[in-house]
């Protein structure tokens, strides 16, 4: 429903540099040139409007597969929704060019920055592009960006004036227990405001899980949208990343700047307000592959098709022309599809045949495929 949900959208910020073209008369990478780059002294930002271009002092992107690094670049021309080239000296002074009110008019930015509510009374998280919330009792402005394995992060407290840049050519920090900018942050940051909440989430007294019930949360979960993490036993401890988790009570644990839920048999979710929620599921090996869901599907959505193939006693999701996605099973109808980064549900009719599948991403939800053949 309209107004109900927030969910972010890297198609809108494509339609929207379309509208600066149509509007301009200029290309996007034209128009901040001039208009922002240009005045704001970012003498080492451009646009990535062709990827081939040899860029002086470009960074290339690693993943890491198994211990290894691997190139992973954005090839591709795309850009409005991201591939800024730019470096954290830029995007600070950009920072100093937005929040002077250079940009623009001074009054363009408090509607920039000015909350909404939802349908249900609820604040959105999301302003004019960037996400507004509080931290360590602080108003918080901030906006991350991820593309192929490039990271970043341009943050900015303005009751302290403080800005903090950082950008990384490696996604090995996603699920690191450590987040760097956090401590940065703690540098400059020593205590919360007075007039804030500044009780501490942990305990007051160390709270001792049993053994069993941590040994029923230790092990493999996975989401197709975001990956797979693990978690271990260590000195009778629930560990992530070889670092003891905190529990808060007998299901809930503290992990970086969120929550570790255990509630839901077999599911742990990670829950960082107000805008992040993640499920991860633990993998059940057992789950036999079903010829039910065999056959071919089609979306008149999206007008594409997926075919559900069975290749070595194992569930693929085919996409034209030849790419070969293995789904994993979670339990009965539910699969992940990690090369998609999507979870997949299928529906079966009365009679128990296999009718239609739905597809969500992190931004996309229960896109219907209807089983054509």
């Amino acid at each position: 429903m309209p107004g109900g949900k927030f969910i972010y959208s890297n198609s809108n910020y494509n339609l929207l540099a379309i509208i600066v073209q149509r509007v301009s008369g200029m290309s996007l990478a034209e128009f901040t040139r001039k208009y922002i780059f240009i005045p704001a002294g970012m003498v080492h930002t451009q646009w990535r409007d062709d990827f081939k271009r040899v860029v002086a002092n470009r960074a290339l992107a690693y993943s890491v597969d198994e211990g290894q690094f691997r190139t992973e670049m954005p090839n591709e021309n795309a850009y409005g929704n991201g591939g800024l080239l730019t470096t954290t000296e830029d995007l600070l002074k950009w920072n100093e060019y937005y929040w002077s009110g250079q940009f623009g008019t001074p009054s363009l930015l408090a509607k920039l920055i000015a909350p909404d509510r939802f349908i249900d009374g609820s604040l959105n998280p999301y302003g004019a592009g960037l996400f507004i919330s509080r931290r360590y009792g602080l108003e918080f402005i901030q906006h991350s960006g991820a593309t192929a394995s490039y990271r970043a992060m341009l943050e900015r407290f303005p009751q302290m004036g403080l800005s903090i840049a950082w950008l990384s050519n490696s996604a090995q920090f996603d699920t690191a227990s450590t987040n760097l900018i956090v401590e940065v942050e703690k540098l400059f940051i020593k205590e919360v405001s007075p007039n804030e909440d500044t009780s501490d989430p942990s305990p007051s007294h160390p709270i001792v899980v049993p053994l069993p019930r941590l040994e029923k949360y230790a092990g493999e979960y996975q989401s197709g949208m975001t990956g797979n993490i693990s978690f271990t036993i260590a000195d009778k401890r629930l560990a992530f990343d070889d670092q003891a988790l905190v529990p808060l009570n007998a299901t809930q644990f503290n992990w970086r700047e969120g929550t570790l839920d255990f509630t839901q048999i077999n599911e742990v979710t990670y829950i960082n307000p107000p805008f992040d929620r993640f499920t991860f599921y633990k993998v059940d090996s057992t789950k036999a592959a079903n010829d039910l869901y065999l056959g071919t599907y089609y979306s008149d959505e999206v007008k594409t098709s997926f075919t559900v193939q069975l290749k070595n006693g194992k569930l693929l999701v085919y996409q034209a022309p030849a790419n070969d996605n293995p789904i994993i099973a979670i339990n009965k109808d539910h699969f992940m599809v990690p090369n998609l980064q999507a979870d997949l549900r299928f529906v079966e009719s009365k009679t128990g045949q296999v009718v239609h599948f739905t597809i969500t991403t992190a931004r996309a939800f229960n896109i219907k495929f209807t089983k054509v053949k």
